[in-house]
């Protein structure tokens, strides 16, 4: 027949811990791991006809680190 457990559970702390905690940990490090493999965006100034390159996670340009147009995109 079964016979119940008389030594004391994992305690729910830990428990919850191990439960919500560690999906969050892979998740973040499997996140970290594809944001690395991401190609830089290429970006080309029409002002002074430089190139210059930005991470995909930065926000968009607002000037040409080569000569400082705020217009690089515009037609010159």
């Amino acid at each position: 027949m079964l016979q119940a457990m008389d030594g004391p559970g994992i305690p729910l702390h830990l428990l919850l811990l191990v439960l919500v905690g560690v999906p969050i940990c892979v998740a973040a490090l499997l996140g970290w791991v594809a944001s690395r493999g991401m190609t830089p965006l290429v970006f080309r100034c029409r002002r002074c006809e430089g190139e210059f390159r930005r991470a995909p996670f930065r926000a968009f340009p607002t000037a040409c680190p080569r000569c400082g147009s705020h217009s690089w995109n515009a037609s010159p």
